[in-house]
């Protein structure tokens, strides 16, 4: 079994239940949101409204319109030069492994269907997360991670580089930065995003092959951000 992560200390990471008291009979889907590079299980989905208040639209807007989810927002360390502590070694895999685990604990083995959402690496989480619950379900190992394979019923990929990005070297820059003064990044998921990494030709390979009858729908920015420009090219979130 994987065990469910999480830190009383560090709100950021681990899972973010929405609504807390969801009852397992209340609720007939699960949908996962997972943040990217830097990114945060909150402030990656919110946006501050009108008059200045913070929006986390996945808490705040969606079960207006789903009123029997439960909302799950996943925080994980992806901080390539963390101002305060040593980035995670952690490579996407033991991410994927983390995921899973608390997820299956958060189900408690019912046979709900699944939504995730990933956003920029998130996204790449995600599709090792459902090869690995693909590779327990075929072997018949860990039934209740290997469940969670069939229960997924679509997924939503939002700037995933699928194919590796080259303006994630702004990642690369932030980790010059880092080792500059003595701080670690993440040396393993820096690698990973690299351009033409045969890491996510692998994982791009995998997932094709389990997921064909699967719903999938990718989305990537059409509006240059200012000056970084375009971090995705429309020809990357495929």
């Amino acid at each position: 079994m994987v065990p469910a992560q999480g830190s009383a200390s560090s709100p950021t990471i681990g899972a973010q239940v929405w609504p807390a008291d969801a009852g397992d009979d209340a609720t007939t889907v699960d949908v996962v949101f997972v943040h990217g590079l830097r990114g945060n299980p909150i402030n990656t989905w919110s946006k501050k409204d009108g008059s200045g208040t913070s929006v986390c639209w996945p808490r705040d807007l969606l079960r207006g319109n789903l009123k029997t989810a439960r909302v799950i927002s996943w925080g994980y360390d992806t901080d390539i030069a963390n101002v305060f502590s040593r980035a995670s070694e952690e490579s996407l895999f033991g991410h994927a492994q983390k995921l899973l685990g608390a997820l299956s604990r958060l189900r408690n083995e019912v046979a709900r269907p699944i939504l995730w959402v990933g956003h920029s690496l998130g996204g790449l989480v995600i599709k090792e997360v459902i090869i690995l619950a693909a590779s327990y379900k075929m072997t018949e190992r860990y039934a209740d991670l290997g469940s969670m394979y069939h229960a997924t019923i679509g997924i939503i990929f939002l700037g995933t580089p699928h194919r590796g990005s080259d303006k994630e070297s702004l990642g690369q820059i932030i980790a010059t930065v880092a080792k500059a003064t003595l701080r670690r990044p993440n040396e393993q998921l820096l690698a990973t995003l690299a351009s033409d990494s045969h890491v996510l030709e692998k994982q791009r390979h995998n997932f094709i092959s389990i997921t064909k009858d699967l719903p999938v729908f990718c989305s990537h920015e059409e509006l240059p951000m200012h000056l970084i420009g375009m971090v995705l090219p429309s020809s990357l979130p495929q």
